[in-house]
């Protein structure tokens, strides 16, 4: 691969813009280091969030004037979003969500830029592959030494540990045109059904075509009898690994939990159902959380000063129940939550941003990067991952893949991206 030039709009070599492959770098690795902190609402991954926003301050050049005033209009309306919750009850705003939601949208806007400029693809294929191994290793010294019962890979939360490796699963596949990517894929994937997370099983027919896919990409490129030999016996030994895996106690525990007769998974599931529809019910109940939110996490206090029956939740789930009397059960859902919760600036340009990515990604026929955004769809419905940083990496990264360069090939040494300097459009194939 030639070396990229660290330029900047007409071709002056800049140290600032060669921190933007830096940034890269540690949006990807924030995806698997979710480890937490002794500082309560930190981990490694949020160190590497905000040292990746850092190195990606250069890409703030491309921004255009309709960027810049999006990019206010949402950061303003988080702390707005408090307002009606704040005016009604003594609710406090929860001012750390607003700064680490300021950081995520911030980090997003300037990875798109930046991706317009370098080749994602190719950068991020040596740290998603060190991710990767991180993942690996951790896993598996908690599985071997530190095992409670289940893996949480040191996350906060065992489910945010289950998606964020899933994700990563998806993401060897597209940044690897070799055929060694899939049994990592699965291997990691497998890693994810130790957390015990029934979330998992959302994105398994998706990966599952995805390695297909990537077999089949990998198959085409073969072109000695070698590589052709060496397809063949990864056909046999996929599906054997697979078992294998399936059979060690890896999976043991999300076993149980899926065979449990105590009908506690049906609850769990109807209990989650049941916070979907009263965050939609609270969201229209009133004029001000429909234009402006409630605030990210205050969902429980806006249910509870609207006075909306929340007998069916109190039956599914007395837990859930309790804690949404206290003010601090969340909606446990991602999507919901970014419908909801937060302002209708933010509602619209979240359901414009990924509307624009599904066509963007048919357009190019990025398929992996198609299923890995279906299925942190469906997991996050379930989940309130939004507020880890591996969101809005995995979100960056799927982005890039959708509106940056087309990095299939690597750049010829001295030729700069085919992006134009004036408007920050693509003049090359999209």
């Amino acid at each position: 691969m030639g070396r990229m030039r660290a330029s900047d709009s007409t071709g002056r070599v800049t140290a600032g813009n060669a921190m933007i492959p830096v940034g890269v770098a540690l949006t990807v690795l924030s995806i698997p280091l979710g480890i937490e902190l002794p500082v309560k609402g930190l981990s490694v991954a949020s160190l590497l969030q905000v040292a990746a926003v850092l190195c990606l301050l250069p890409a703030s050049r491309w921004f255009s004037r309709n960027d810049v005033l999006l990019l206010a209009a949402l950061t303003v309306s988080l702390p707005v979003s408090f307002l009606p919750l704040t005016l009604i009850t003594d609710h406090e705003p929860a001012w750390l969500q607003i700064i680490f939601f300021e950081i995520c949208f911030v980090q997003l806007f300037l990875f798109i830029r930046a991706s317009q400029h370098y080749p994602v693809r190719i950068i991020s294929r040596l740290w998603v592959n060190i991710a990767a191994a991180t993942a690996i290793v951790v896993g598996g010294y908690e599985f071997l030494f530190d095992r409670q019962g289940y893996l949480t890979l040191y996350f906060d939360d065992k489910s945010h540990a289950a998606v964020a490796l899933t994700c990563l699963a998806f993401l060897v596949l597209w940044v690897n045109d070799s055929f060694i990517s899939m049994p990592i894929a699965i291997l990691l994937y497998f890693v994810s059904m130790a957390t015990a997370s029934r979330l998992v099983l959302f994105a398994m027919p998706f990966l599952a075509i995805a390695v297909l896919l990537a077999y089949a990409k990998s198959r085409r490129r073969a072109r000695n009898a070698l590589a052709v030999y060496g397809h063949h016996l990864l056909l046999f030994a996929t599906p054997v690994l697979t078992l294998w895996l399936a059979a060690t106690s890896l999976t043991d525990n999300l076993a149980s939990r899926l065979s449990a007769t105590d009908q506690a998974a049906a609850k769990s599931t109807l209990a989650h159902f049941e916070l979907i529809r009263l965050a939609f019910e609270v969201k229209v109940s009133n004029i001000s959380f429909l234009l402006f939110g409630m605030g990210p996490g205050g969902f429980a206090d806006a249910v509870t000063t609207s006075g909306i029956d929340t007998n069916r939740l109190a039956a599914y789930d007395p837990a859930s129940y309790r804690n949404v009397l206290l003010g601090w059960q969340p909606v446990h859902s991602a999507t919901v939550s970014i419908l909801t919760e937060f302002g209708i600036v933010v509602s619209i340009s979240a359901i414009v941003l990924v509307v624009a990515i599904f066509s963007a990604l048919i357009r190019r026929r990025e398929w992996t990067m198609l299923l890995l955004l279906i299925s942190v769809l469906i997991m996050t419905t379930f989940y309130s991952s939004h507020n880890e940083p591996f969101f809005t990496a995995v979100l960056c990264l799927v982005a890039a893949c959708a509106f940056g360069v087309d990095a299939t090939f690597p750049l010829r040494q001295g030729v700069e991206a085919p992006v134009s300097a004036r408007d920050g459009s693509l003049r090359g194939r999209t």
